[in-house]
């Protein structure tokens, strides 16, 4: 399950429950247009994580303020554990400004 919130001020809190038969799902990235792109969720309790290595991945973008363009982005979450496996891409988030 995943899902992407926008909170007061203009922040982004992306947040991913990842279920892994083996437990040990590595990380989840954020994947634009399919492709990775070096950006990841955490399970470390840092960058808007609430817990450490309880299966949450959360990242906290911060306000960034308005742009002078609106925007309508893509973004998928994508997970991959220690053995290489990955999961489908999903949820096909669609962020609006």
């Amino acid at each position: 399950m995943a899902t992407a919130l926008t909170t007061q001020g203009g922040a982004l809190h992306f947040l991913a429950i990842v279920t892994d038969p083996e437990n040990d799902a590595t990380e989840v990235e954020i994947m634009l247009a399919g492709q990775g792109t070096g950006l990841y969720l955490y399970d470390d309790g840092t960058n808007g994580d609430t817990g450490a290595g309880d299966g949450v991945y959360q990242w906290l973008l911060p306000d960034l303020g308005p742009t002078s363009n609106p925007v309508t982005i893509l973004l998928e979450l994508e997970a991959r554990d220690l053995a290489g496996n990955h999961s489908h891409i999903w949820p096909y988030l669609v962020v609006e400004d």
